[in-house]
């Protein structure tokens, strides 16, 4: 089989049912058609379906996750002609789709049942065939029709129904798979004859067990394996290609976004669509919520989106053998402040299962803002009214933590408290002194690193009614919305002269 410039029918294949003409009201075509109904509403997430999958196009592929089945509408307001052309089956399908119950969908197959009586005019040996219209509402709507009189009844051991109800299986099963790997005739064919997936092993009938009963069917040609096929082993795989980690595997300021890639190859027999089917989730233990998830680029706490093909992000799918890339961003929480985590990732393809885990994580290390006293250069005496340089001293205190000290007002030296010393020119609070930082270990440097000094100029001003004497102060670093840095304040003694 070759892949034409066409597409598959993408997404969610899904399939809607169409009894056409006024004799599906009797016996036994009631009971035929009740049949086929009950097959398709278990058609789906099975071995035979399976073997779709690895047909794809660059923007989609086939996808039989979950029960195709749309439903089924009877129409006993139109008949087929007795022999009926590929116009009468278009202008029934548009009919379903104004008249009927059916919301126009590209990603569906209409599938016709033509009544007793009538027949096609392609040919006494043409069981059904598909093709494609334009729907009502714009698009195309791809369509197989199922005849009624052409070919022979079928009668397989362990099938259910009748031999005419057995023909409309093993017909619709065999259309279906043709409709959805080339659905508007320029997809997956065989280049020199015209065939397709399904004429390649008609002769070959098998019976499938769909929802616990057994229904006539054919084996379908496996491209991957060069042979028909009764069912298919699909496989998930993938491998470890790369990663970049949050903020380089360094100490991560906690209150903000880190972004991160990973890129995993497809090794298995199968593509994997790029759509919220197949997704990162988080794993050991699966499922669990994560503290560090990023609202703009994750799907809730416990998935990751945005997978993409790396040979060209317009493609909608990921063949085996190519690169998928995901990109997202970590949040470091500020209640995790302190903690170093291994936060875990496996793909999942929802509702179908978790791949063998490739052991994906990404250390995520929040550090911590930390401090301790250095030393101090007080002035000789606080002077009730004195100037600001006077009533000036110097604080020192060495960067124990692991994150830099920046000028961005977030490093503040506080007080226990409204401070008696409060100035209201320059304090920011009555118990923030300043949020200015010098380094004193290296002055060419506007912060201040893990190890390094930091100086804080603080004016100290004295209400006109203090009585003099010596006055303690407690001093503490904070880093603004995150912790307060050192175990314990520091107390500052001054002499306050009249």
């Amino acid at each position: 089989m070759v892949h034409g410039p066409g597409q598959v029918l993408r997404g969610f294949t899904r399939v809607a049912l169409i009894f056409w003409g006024s004799t599906w009201q009797f016996q036994p075509d009631v009971t035929e058609a009740s049949t086929v109904n009950g097959m398709w509403q278990h058609v789906g997430t099975n071995p035979w379906t399976d073997s779709l999958l690895q047909y794809w196009d660059n923007w989609s592929s086939v996808d039989d996750t979950g029960r195709l089945y749309v439903g089924a509408w009877t129409d006993l307001g139109s008949s087929p002609a007795s022999i009926y052309t590929q116009a009468d089956v278009a202008a029934e399908v548009q009919r379903a789709l104004t008249v009927g119950p059916f919301q126009y969908d590209p990603n569906t197959l209409y599938m016709v049942f033509a009544n007793r009586g009538a027949q096609n005019d392609q040919g006494s040996t043409v069981c059904g065939y598909h093709s494609f219209t334009g729907a009502p509402q714009g698009g195309l709507a791809a369509y197989a029709v199922m005849d009624y009189g052409h070919c022979s009844d079928v009668q397989l051991a362990g099938a259910v129904g009748d031999g005419r109800a057995q023909r409309f299986e093993v017909v619709s099963l065999h259309e279906f798979a043709e409709g959805v790997t080339d659905p508007f005739m320029d997809a997956w064919g065989n280049g020199q004859s015209g065939s397709e997936i399904g004429d390649l092993c008609q002769d070959n009938l098998i019976t499938v067990n769909f929802g616990g009963t057994g229904y006539a069917a054919q084996q379908i040609y496996g491209n991957n394996e060069g042979r028909c096929l009764s069912s298919t082993t699909v496989s998930y795989s993938y491998r470890w290609i790369s990663q970049t980690y949050v903020n380089n595997n360094q100490a991560s300021a906690p209150g903000n976004t880190y972004p991160v890639s990973l890129v995993v190859q497809n090794t298995g027999n199968v593509q994997w669509p790029v759509n919220s089917v197949l997704r990162l989730g988080t794993d050991a233990p699966q499922d669990h919520c994560s503290a560090y998830y990023d609202p703009g680029t994750w799907s809730g706490c416990i998935r990751v989106g945005g997978m993409v093909n790396q040979i060209n992000s317009a493609y909608s799918t990921i063949q085996p053998g190519q690169d998928a890339v995901f990109t997202f961003n970590f949040f470091t929480n500020p209640a995790q402040t302190c903690t170093t985590v291994n936060e875990h990732f496996n793909l999942v393809f929802e509702a179908r299962l978790w791949m063998a885990s490739a052991g994906i994580y990404w250390p995520v290390n929040i550090g911590c803002y930390d401090a301790s006293f250095n030393s101090e250069t007080p002035p000789t005496a606080l002077v009730v009214g004195d100037n600001p340089v006077t009533n000036m001293t110097k604080i020192r205190f060495v960067n124990t933590g692991n994150l830099p000290w920046n000028n961005d007002s977030k490093t503040q030296l506080t007080t226990n408290g409204c401070s008696m010393f409060y100035d209201m020119v320059t304090w920011s609070a009555c118990n923030v002194a300043t949020s200015r930082v010098t380094n004193v270990s290296n002055t060419g440097k506007t912060s201040v690193d893990p190890g390094e000094v930091g100086e804080f100029d603080v004016v100290l001003s004295v209400p006109a009614a203090t009585v003099p004497g010596n006055y303690g102060q407690q001093w503490v670093l904070v880093e603004a919305g995150f912790q307060t840095m050192g175990s314990s304040y520091h107390t500052s003694t001054y002499n306050v002269v009249a």
